[in-house]
């Protein structure tokens, strides 16, 4: 059995106040125990001390630290008095600093103490519940769709300390939609990080598409006239499909197959201000405003500084573009 109070120990022994010599102390081993923690404690594997001390000493003789303890579902480890008597020499200063010496604590040589670890065996379908939703929360936070997760390979029975369990799942890889998934998850107990363990997964994702109606050449604006929205189920997918509410102002990024389904990747906002187009050029000097028209030499969104002609003099300026599609420029 397992001693886990010390102040019990106490109580024990000042019941048996004689027994040994003056000053001397005897100490009795337990014949089996089961720690929690790691390393082993003098106090974790004694039954009964016999002989006169005070508390401040039976703190320290408890907490002497013997050997780690062994890892959870290992085999037990052996203890035996000679080896005990080591690492109370080995101790001494810690001893001798309340007062206490080795060479006065006896133990009955033949004794011997079996410590095994506490553990529990930790069941996958538990883990696996974790994944599953965390995978789910997480993608569906990345792109709003219909997912389905499933577990390709079950998670084996593994052991874990005994103690407060937490999961935490990395970070899925940013492109990650459906397809083929490690998730790798991290085994915390009373916050101490104990394992990682790969679950396999395989993710389905289901949602509403927009389907290229004809051929959609690069910079062509799009309207939703040009799209048909379908419903299609994934099982490879690392890019985010373009939804219905981002077509209006958009114009392509590069050339569009009919039949084709739209990615975000596919398509920009349309520039306030096109290359080549006529532009309004405003000029601020002196309090007076002069307005002239000027070619676009660049394309430029609101806030976005293009190079513009100046069709009257033909010089070539750079200014902002405004909200209302004029290039203000600084004199």
């Amino acid at each position: 059995f397992f001693i886990s109070n010390f102040s019990w120990l106490f109580v024990l022994l000042a019941s048996s106040v004689g027994v040994a010599s003056s000053g001397s102390l005897k100490l009795t081993l337990h014949q089996e125990v089961s720690v929690i923690s790691t390393p082993i404690r003098l106090g974790d594997v004694t039954a009964r001390i016999e002989g006169q001390i005070e508390p401040k000493q039976l703190k320290v003789l408890n907490e002497l630290k013997l050997k780690p303890a062994p890892l959870p579902g290992r085999p037990a480890i052996e203890l035996t008095a000679r080896s005990v008597g080591v690492y109370l020499r080995i101790g001494r200063s810690g001893l001798e600093s309340v007062g206490l010496s080795p060479d006065l604590i006896s133990i009955e040589p033949s004794s011997k103490v079996l410590v095994g670890r506490k553990s529990h065996d930790a069941g996958g379908e538990e883990l696996e519940r974790f994944v599953l939703s965390q995978v789910k929360k997480e993608l569906y936070g990345r792109f709003p769709a219909e997912y389905e997760v499933r577990v390709s390979r079950k998670v084996r029975k593994f052991v874990l300390p005994f103690g407060k369990t937490r999961y935490s799942l990395r970070p899925i890889p940013a492109a990650f939609l459906s397809g083929a998934l490690s998730a790798y998850v991290d085994i915390f107990v009373d916050e101490g990080k104990k394992k990682s363990i790969v679950v396999p997964l395989e993710v389905e994702v289901t949602t509403h598409v927009l389907v290229a109606k004809q051929e959609i050449n690069r910079y062509q604006p799009i309207s939703v006239q040009m799209l048909s929205q379908e419903e299609q189920t994934f099982t490879s997918l690392r890019r985010v499909p373009l939804q219905l509410p981002e077509v209006a102002g958009s114009r392509s990024k590069t050339r569009i197959n009919q039949g084709e389904y739209l990615l975000k990747k596919d398509v920009e906002l349309t520039p306030k201000v096109l290359i080549g187009s006529e532009v309004p050029i405003t000029v601020q000097l002196k309090g007076v405003v002069v307005r002239a028209t000027g070619k676009a030499l660049t394309d430029g969104h609101v806030g976005e500084r293009v190079k513009v002609v100046n069709q009257a003099s033909k010089k070539t300026l750079v200014g902002v573009v405004t909200e209302s599609g004029e290039v203000a420029v600084s004199p």
